[in-house]
């Protein structure tokens, strides 16, 4: 008879994916993180998807004090999940380590005129030191048009016209 053998049943949810999602869906901000919204997310985040986001908020604003009359890039929109109106709620579901990177799936649900929409998405982490912080987001995809790819991919893309070695992200 084996000794200390409880199953010890799934590992828990990352306390950054909860945190930071439990912030996010509080949060009013929608397309790229206004500075205050940013100085909230930024612990959870790893430095350069931080970078990416402010340069992604001084293309919004630059493009909106240039033509006010249009709607500037990453002025609404959810950024980090797959879909636009974003989640109003979560559930990690999933704790995989593929190729030493640890990845979280995680079921979102947005309940919205009384119907209620849920989808997956992959929150890929990375370490700042030795805290764990989120890297990057692997939409899952919801709908055809929703966010496809990953935050991290559509943001290099976005802002690659408008970054310039010295002020790209590191």
């Amino acid at each position: 008879m084996a000794a200390n053998c409880k199953d010890k049943g799934p590992p828990p949810p990352s306390p950054v994916v909860v945190a930071f999602y439990s912030v996010r869906i509080a949060s009013t901000s929608t397309g790229a993180p206004s500075a205050s919204a940013l100085r909230q997310f930024a612990p959870f985040l790893s430095d350069t998807l931080a970078s990416l986001l402010r340069a992604a908020a001084v293309v919004r604003d630059r493009e909106s004090t240039r033509a006010p009359d249009e709607k500037p890039p990453f002025v609404e929109g959810d950024l980090f999940s797959s879909l636009f109106e974003g989640p109003t709620s979560f559930v990690v579901v999933r704790d995989t380590v593929a190729m030493r990177q640890r990845k979280y799936v995680v079921r979102f649900t947005n309940v919205s005129n009384g119907e209620s929409y849920s989808w997956t998405d992959t929150v890929l982490m990375g370490k700042r030191g030795r805290k764990d912080v989120i890297d990057d987001v692997l939409y899952g995809g919801a709908g055809d048009f929703g966010n496809h790819g990953t935050l991290r991919t559509s943001l290099e893309s976005a802002l690659k016209p408008t970054l310039t070695p010295a002020s790209a992200p590191k």
